[in-house]
Order: structure tokens, then sequence, then C-alpha cells
């Protein structure tokens, strides 16, 4: 992770959030409380997913930019590489996450355990070139038995800084098709013909 965080200094070096054009999402799930009464962590089985090894981790950063070329081309100057999904009036920056080995205490605290390094790091660089934060989110998926199920948990970020934890249930009811089938493993950047791969050096 050093080298990412090297690479995240350089950018804020030489960006701000003036730099990128962003939406007023203030109606969106950035500014969302817990209106509704759903389960943060489970999620319903899908039995039309098979996993690899029985298990799979999901996760990416939603920034209100509006334009994943962009965003996928001030990555690649910096030599990141990654893929940028475009979403309505937002993009996702794709994580690439191992399957979590979460332990019986990490389990204990649910939603309010530690993002994983990658997510949280690309989560506070992108929140201090947006005003109003990005939200990390992360799925982790098990299948047992032919059927898969799993957990949600996201957070928002501001001004580099993690803030409040946002239910699982409250993100995905708030959020497009295309999130939730990426969240549940249905779905890959590469599947949609808008996402972008920064490739380091253009």
């Amino acid at each position: 992770m050093s080298d990412i965080d090297e690479e995240f200094q350089r950018i804020i070096s030489g960006f701000s959030a003036e730099d990128l054009p962003t939406e007023d999402l203030s109606e969106a799930p950035f500014e969302a409380e817990s209106k509704l009464e759903v389960d943060p962590l489970d999620l319903p089985e899908d039995e039309s997913l098979h996993l690899e090894n029985g298990s799979q981790t999901v996760g990416f950063v939603i920034a209100p930019f509006t334009s994943a070329v962009q965003i996928a081309n001030i990555l690649g100057v910096y030599g990141i590489e990654r893929w940028v999904v475009q979403l309505e009036d937002q993009i996702a920056l794709w994580c690439e996450l191992e399957t979590e080995d979460t332990t019986d205490v990490e389990r204990l605290l649910g939603d309010e355990r530690p993002l994983p390094e990658e997510c949280d790091a690309f989560a506070r660089i992108l929140s201090r070139l947006s005003p109003i934060g990005v939200i990390a989110v992360v799925s982790t998926l098990r299948e047992e038995d032919g059927e898969v199920s799993g957990d949600v948990r996201a957070r928002r970020y501001l001004a580099g800084e993690p803030e409040s934890v946002i239910p699982g249930g409250l993100l995905l009811n708030g959020m497009e098709n295309k999130v939730e089938d990426l969240l549940l493993g249905r779905s890959h950047p590469q599947d949609f013909g808008d996402s972008v791969w920064a490739k380091a050096g253009h």
C-alpha cells in the first residue's frame, strides 16, 4: 500500500475539489440517514451465483464525479491501474481486494469493522477532492450448499477521514441496479461498456 499512498500524495498536490466536475447529490445516499428499517448486514440468498473457492470480497468507492474517463485519466497519469465504473452522475472506483478472512471478534463488530486497506486508502484521497465526500462499500459473499449469502458494509468519508457508517440495506435501496449487481458478484466492471480502465502512463 505504500506505493499507492505515495501516488495519493502526488494527486493531492496537483488537484483540488475545483479541478473535478461534481454533481449535487444532496438527495443521494451521501446525505441519507437510516430512515428505512433494514438489516444492514444480511443479503438475500442468490442461487444463481457460484463463487470460486466458496467466497468473494468486492469493494469500490462511490464518488460524485461526473466522468469516469476523467478520473481514469488522472489515475493513469500517476501509475494507478484500476477500473472506474460510470454511474448516473457518479463514478465507482473498483478496488482489488483479496477475500476477507474475518475473525470472530471482527464479526462481532458488524459493519463497524475496518474496511480493507485499499478501499480505505482510495476513499480517503477521493474524499479530499469532493466537497460532499465519498462512500466506500465492501461486500463479502459466501457460498454454502449451492446457495450464496453475505453482507454489505459501507462508510462515508469526508475531507480524508472516515465518518458515519451507512447501513448496507439502505445503501442498496438508494443505488442503481448496476451497483447492486457489482456488489452481489453478478457483474464485473468490464461487463459495462462505459467502464474505463485506468492505464498507467495515460
